[in-house]
């Protein structure tokens, strides 16, 4: 059975916005689900666009060499904290 082109395009669309729509829904209960993260940064000079660094960090909160990171709190309403370190360029999360 052949469709007419029309027939498919219209197709082709429908479950494009369909995937579409179940994205934005399954993303948006994701972020629902999360915890927010505020992270103090500084900014970065955008022309370094141009020398291919896309996406740049300039983290204002450091700790010193060998400091250790605060006790972490579990009493309802305490803020946690996130540290982060560098490994092969790029920061991934050291604990929390």
């Amino acid at each position: 059975m052949m469709f007419d082109p029309p027939l498919r395009l219209i197709g082709a669309g429908a479950v494009c916005m369909i995937a579409l729509v179940v994205l934005v829904i399954v993303e948006d209960r994701a972020r629902a689900s999360g915890r927010e993260v505020i992270v103090n940064m500084e900014p970065v000079d955008p022309r370094s666009i141009l020398s291919g660094h896309f996406v740049m960090l300039g983290f204002t909160d450091m700790m010193a060499a060998g400091e250790t990171c605060p006790a972490l709190t579990t009493a309802p309403g305490a803020e946690g904290w996130v540290a982060l370190k560098q490994r092969e360029g790029r920061y991934v999360v050291a604990a929390g």
